[in-house]
């Protein structure tokens, strides 16, 4: 069967109507998309066209020209014959469902079978099995062929269905259906229902495809029985979760529903109770605020609602704590987003996850990364803004994490709107009386309009909240307010409401606000770089780094004292690696501008006891304005050879990548 998926069919469609050469800038532009994603969606476009007989499109110097007007009717013709079944499997695609068709097996897998449901050529198919026994192998998996019996992939059986969970994240709808639901879908369905009835039970929520993938995962994957060694059952055996899926999946081994109830305990999205957190293990609670300063060392920030992060972290950690040691989950649904959307949220939780994994002795991957990285990204905070007069309302399915960081979101997105709460579905009772909008990852009717959005805002979801009339008008209210106060008083009085009319008219026809430029490391650091022969102390080696930012007014004079203090009472933390240092405070002890300087000192500097030759000085806005510098830092001192290069530097010019400024002796 051959298909396209719904995007690339659009993109296709979009592309037969051309008339003149269109760029893929003006694409990305049109379907609110990267320029990435355009390269990729053609490309998908591409193997589908040759696999119907088509040249591929051509891109050159980054423009597309009209295609002839006999080639767009043959196309057309195609398009309409496969109406209905139009998605073709990318190369990846292909072995992520050879590798769960194997796993979920019911009868013989073998290369016809796969040939005939696939439609590739043996060659292709062969060098998808050589992929799939690749990537079979990271996991501590192999695939073997048993003859007659078909294909079978051997290992840790946990594992497997691990790899099966995230696969059913990873595979794309329509081919999941109908190579693995369709065949089963009743059984399926009756798992679900019972699954729900556990979480009604619990009064919790956790998130919808989770439990389907879960219903899924009961229907296919128990043909081997799993047996949990070295485990404190009692403790597992002893929660609600498990006395939930002892009653309504009582046709279950012991063992099969301890392993359900690691899925319940591991995934509860609700809020906790104070009394929860008040019979803490004092250890975890430990390690959970170590893990939180990682994260705000690597990240230059401090968090201002420390207790409510502790208390959210703690209790993601405890309930995840079973499944990081057994490794029933390696995937999450929110992964593919959260590294989109947030990409350097993501990967300073990614680093400093590495403590934890030490602290718990466990691994932990990247799908429950994602989730962490929600809980820091939803308090990082946001400049608050004295005017609240649209009230928005936050309801989602997809995690209390998800739905703080939807929060964040908006208030970074809309900073005078009021945010009156975050609830879920299952609370929410006369959202009326609390708000005049909804922002929801979850589709209902309410007396009030709602904004449908992902539980990780995209661009498209931004750009219609913005473009939401309430929103546009209220932002165009809040302009014309604003730049009012900053007019009247050099107008007379009788001419105030004048003034003011045709401001809020004015604004009336404006656009929403383009989004903030890009932040980079070379023009910021741009006459900021200094280079030093000797290697005074360290204080003085931090005065000296940041008297560039100093005599520009981008910090104050208390900005550096407070950088000295934090350093005297907390130790080298500011330590980014060997011999590079990132200093800096709050935003409020003395930035006026977002900022960062350099200095080199060809002699190392002794910082609290260790080591240190360049010294950069961070003057940070917000908490998170300044993420794409710290990344940029990172790739200069990535690799060995670079240090030895930058080390080597006599001068400011010579510092690879840096700009070309004066040095100092």
């Amino acid at each position: 069967m051959r298909w396209l998926n719904e995007r690339t069919q659009s993109i296709l469609e979009y592309l037969l109507m051309l008339s003149s050469p269109v760029s893929l800038g003006e694409i990305s532009e049109h379907f609110q998309i990267a320029r990435r994603t355009v390269y990729n969606e053609i490309g998908r476009a591409n193997v589908w066209l040759k696999s119907s007989g088509f040249a591929p499109i051509e891109i050159q110097r980054g423009k597309i020209e009209p295609l002839s007007s006999n080639v767009i009717r043959s196309i057309r013709r195609r398009l309409e014959e496969k109406e209905k079944n139009l998605y073709i499997l990318s190369p990846q695609e292909r072995v992520w469902l050879i590798i769960a068709l194997v796993l979920s097996k019911t009868d013989r897998i073998l290369i016809g079978t796969l040939l005939d449901l696939l439609e590739v050529s043996r060659t292709t198919l062969l060098a998808d099995l050589k992929a799939v026994q690749s990537s079979l192998a990271s996991y501590g998996l192999s695939l073997s062929s048993k003859g007659r019996a078909g294909y079978e992939i051997e290992g840790c059986l946990v594992t497997k269905r691990a790899l099966f969970l995230m696969l059913l994240n990873r595979i794309p709808s329509l081919p999941k259906e109908t190579y693995l639901y369709r065949p089963r879908l009743e059984t399926i369905q009756e798992r679900y229902i019972l699954l729900k009835r556990v979480e009604a039970r619990l009064h919790h929520e956790y998130i919808e495809e989770d439990l389907y993938d879960l219903a899924v995962l009961l229907t296919f994957c128990n043909q081997e029985s799993i047996n949990f060694e070295e485990m404190d059952r009692n403790r597992i055996e002893a929660s609600e979760e498990f006395q939930a899926v002892q009653e309504f999946f009582d046709f279950l081994s012991r063992d099969e529903q301890i392993y359900l109830t690691l899925h319940f305990l591991g995934s509860r999205l609700t809020g906790f109770s104070k009394e929860d957190f008040d019979s803490a293990d004092p250890e975890l609670l430990s390690i959970t605020d170590a893990f939180i300063q990682e994260f705000q060392n690597a990240a230059c920030v401090e968090f201002d609602d420390f207790k409510s992060l502790r208390q959210a972290l703690f209790h993601h950690i405890k309930a995840s704590r079973y499944r990081y040691r057994y490794g029933i989950q390696i995937g999450s649904p929110l992964e593919k987003d959260i590294r989109q959307e947030y990409p350097e949220i993501f990967r300073i939780t990614q680093e400093t996850a590495v403590y934890l994994e030490q602290a718990l002795q466990v691994h932990i991957t990247d799908g429950e990364i994602a989730y962490l990285a929600l809980h820091f990204g939803a308090f990082l905070s946001i400049p608050h803004k004295k005017e609240n007069q649209l009230r928005i309302l936050i309801v989602c399915v997809s995690g209390i994490s998800a739905a703080n960081m939807i929060a964040r979101e908006v208030r970074q997105l809309l900073p005078s709107v009021e945010i009156t709460g975050i609830e879920s579905l299952r609370s929410l009772a006369n959202p009326h009386l609390k708000a005049d909008l909804i922002i929801s990852s979850v589709e209902f009717q309410a007396l009030i309009p709602v904004i449908m959005v992902h539980p990780v805002l995209t661009r498209e979801d931004r750009n219609n909240i913005l473009n939401h009339p309430l929103v546009a008008a209220h932002q165009r209210q809040g302009n014309a307010q604003a730049l009012y106060l900053r007019l009247a008083d050099l107008v007379s009085e009788e001419n105030r409401e004048i003034l003011k009319t045709r401001l809020i008219d004015y604004f009336s026809f404006a656009g929403n606000e383009k989004e903030a430029r890009p932040v980079h490391l070379a023009p910021m650091l741009d006459g900021r770089i200094r280079v030093f022969d000797g290697a005074p102390d360290w204080k003085q080696a931090l005065r000296l780094a940041a008297s560039p930012l100093l005599e520009r007014d981008e910090i104050t004079q208390g900005y550096i004292n407070t950088m000295i203090w934090l350093s005297e009472e907390m130790g080298p933390y500011m330590f980014m690696t060997n011999d590079v240092v990132i200093a800096h405070a709050k935003p409020e002890e003395g930035v006026n501008e977002l900022c960062i300087s350099l200095a080199y000192f060809k002699e190392p500097v002794d910082f609290l006891g260790r080591p240190a030759r360049f010294l950069f000085v961070l003057g940070a806005i917000d908490q998170s304005t300044h993420f794409p510098l710290l990344k940029e830092i990172r790739s200069y001192f990535k690799k060995t050879e670079d240090r030895e290069n930058l080390l080597q530097a006599k001068c400011a010019e010579e510092l690879a990548g840096l700009p070309r400024t004066k040095s100092n002796a």
